[in-house]
């Protein structure tokens, strides 16, 4: 599979954490385990959280596998 994700932010803000819920445990398992550049992942069942790095404008990630998605909220902040 390895199909490329790929969250980029508007200049002047920052990504905080991206959340992905979903379709089951083993979607969010396929995301978590997924090589991420920009943050970090972990996972509580069908839920992971990707904290951003400080100061990411950039989020990636490359799926090893088919994920399936019911939700995704993005967190940011404007840099001051």
């Amino acid at each position: 599979a390895n199909h490329v994700v790929t969250f980029s932010i508007e200049e002047g803000y920052v990504f905080d954490s991206i959340v992905i819920t979903a379709n089951s445990s083993s979607y969010a398992d396929v995301v978590s385990a997924s090589s991420i550049t920009g943050g970090t992942a972990s996972v509580e069942g069908s839920v992971v959280t990707i904290t951003a790095e400080e100061g990411a404008e950039v989020i990636s990630f490359v799926a090893s596998a088919q994920t399936r998605w019911n939700s995704l909220e993005v967190n940011y902040s404007e840099v001051a």
